[in-house]
């Protein structure tokens, strides 16, 4: 009986640290992960000017309709 207590004792600490290790483990790769987007997203690739062309029949209900609907998606940030 007392043998099995022993043994329970010493393995509650051991998987105290594991689960530590594991939440210190995950906190380092969210850590990491967020850095690289933040890096990725202003540093590796700034905003840059882009064009955009839309090719129909513009003198059609169907045409003025594409043009707005690109004006509408432009002018969302």
């Amino acid at each position: 009986m007392s043998e099995q207590f022993e043994k329970t004792a010493i393995s509650s600490p051991q998987k105290r640290g594991k689960k530590q290790f594991y939440l210190i483990l995950a906190a380092l790769i969210l850590l990491v992960s967020s850095s690289g987007i933040f890096l990725w997203k202003t540093y590796l690739f700034p905003k840059e000017t882009l064009y955009v062309a839309v090719v129909g029949p513009m003198s059609t209900p169907n045409g003025e309709a594409m043009v707005q609907g690109v004006q509408l998606a432009l002018n969302q940030p």
